[in-house]
């Protein structure tokens, strides 16, 4: 859809990788989803690296993973 929109961050705490669309040209947002999961442990890091919508819709996003064990 030409009006849609995508967006992706991490979050401070828990460091999750957060994405969220919107269908009217950003005047409304859904709900941000965490994607890839729980972090397997407390001390990693996420940070957004790249994202791309395919000509199909579908938004992929990459991250780095930092810290941890």
């Amino acid at each position: 859809s030409r009006n849609r929109l995508y967006f992706a961050c991490n979050q401070a705490s828990p460091s999750d990788v957060v994405v969220s669309t919107s269908d009217d040209r950003g005047e409304t947002w859904a709900g941000p989803r965490v994607v890839g999961g729980p972090a397997r442990d407390s001390g990693v890091t996420r940070k957004v690296m790249a994202a791309a919508v395919s000509p199909q819709g579908v938004y992929g996003v990459a991250w780095l993973e930092t810290g941890g064990n």
